[in-house]
């Protein structure tokens, strides 16, 4: 699955990097989305296939190469069931372990050429990769590395926190998430250790608020976890009160809701709203609390959202009565809520 969702991210960055072609630049469709898809359905790919990942698991990176030229040059193969097999076992190999040379097998797939392009979904005289296995294959290496970094993580921490956490700070994205992966394993002592450092240091360092919020969670400490939510920063807190919002129970969630509301910043405050607060507005000061925030300038969007979406009847009705006033940010906010929630509605009775 890891791999999987780092194959998304690398195709993704790939598109997009792409995006920066003039017109002239993008090639045209060489298949129908239809008709590649059929081609690309051959009987002996899977006989391919099993033979590929035999090779991976005996590490043999010379004989993958040759096994992979010879696929690419099969003309008694479909392109698109030749790239299909391209891509299929370069997303497969990140969740085998890499082995010496296994480098020389992924810088092949980055190297390929995709042929088998079909109409980009938006701008139909574009073609795009049906199969795009250099972002497969890209994917692949993240996860090697990401993987390697989660088996020293965890021999390290006998180093102590401060040297573990210097490692981390040193490591590239998916290195750190192997780290913070590897807090899984620590002990009670270690995890409280690298949770108050990283509390410590998060004013020189915001994005160790991953780490402290992961060793909360893992310690079953929802105050450790607010403290980093409320005062630290990074791309990773989302995935984080995803996981929070399963973890801890209502009374927790709800603690963690009304600090984070009033001490972080507002990015990650607004994430705190959209992820625990619908549900929790069955409690009164979460409900109060919302509709308090609808004229924040900066927090007054995500709780109006939360809000909407609520089909309590007295929250609604508040709602109405807020949106009567016209005026004031919140009035405005609540009458496009009821408007919005109106429009829904009439959908859903068509």
């Amino acid at each position: 699955m890891k791999s999987i969702l780092i194959t998304i991210v690398g195709s993704f960055l790939l598109v997009f990097g792409a995006s920066a072609k003039t017109e002239s630049e993008w090639l045209e469709p060489s298949w129908s989305l239809a008709s590649a898809l059929e081609a690309a359905n051959h009987a002996e790919s899977r006989q391919a296939l099993a033979r590929l990942f035999d090779l991976s698991r005996e590490g043999k990176s010379e004989e993958i190469i040759k096994e992979l030229e010879t696929i690419e040059a099969m003309s008694e193969w479909p392109l698109p069931a030749r790239e299909q097999v391209l891509h299929t076992f370069a997303v497969g190999l990140g969740d085998l372990p890499s082995w010496p040379g296994s480098e020389q097998v992924t810088d092949h797939l980055m190297g390929y050429d995709m042929q088998t392009l079909v109409p980009d979904e938006h701008h139909p005289g574009r073609g795009v990769p049906l199969f795009n296995i250099r972002a497969a294959a890209r994917g692949t290496t993240l996860e090697w590395r990401r993987h390697a970094a989660w088996v020293e993580a965890q021999k390290m921490f006998h180093n102590g926190g401060e040297a573990w956490i210097a490692a981390y700070l040193t490591a590239g994205l998916p290195e750190r998430r192997g780290f913070a992966e590897a807090l899984e394993s620590a002990d009670e002592n270690m995890l409280m250790e690298i949770g108050a450092a990283s509390l410590a240091a998060l004013d020189q360092e915001p994005e160790l608020a991953v780490l402290a919020a992961r060793a909360g969670l893992v310690l079953g400490d929802s105050v450790l976890f607010g403290k980093a939510i409320a005062n630290g920063d990074g791309d990773g807190i989302a995935p984080l009160l995803r996981e929070a919002s399963k973890s801890f129970d209502e009374n927790e969630r709800t603690s963690l809701l009304l600090h984070s509301v009033k001490n972080a910043k507002p990015e990650q405050a607004g994430l705190a709203m959209a992820i625990l607060a619908p549900k929790l507005l069955k409690y009164t000061d979460v409900a109060a609390l919302m509709f308090a925030t609808m004229e924040h300038r900066e927090l007054g969007a995500a709780a109006t959202l939360v809000l909407s979406g609520s089909k309590d009847p007295d929250i609604q009705l508040q709602l109405a009565d807020l949106a009567k006033r016209n005026k004031g940010l919140a009035s405005q906010r609540a009458a496009l809520a009821l408007s919005d929630e109106s429009r829904n509605a009439g959908g859903e009775q068509q």
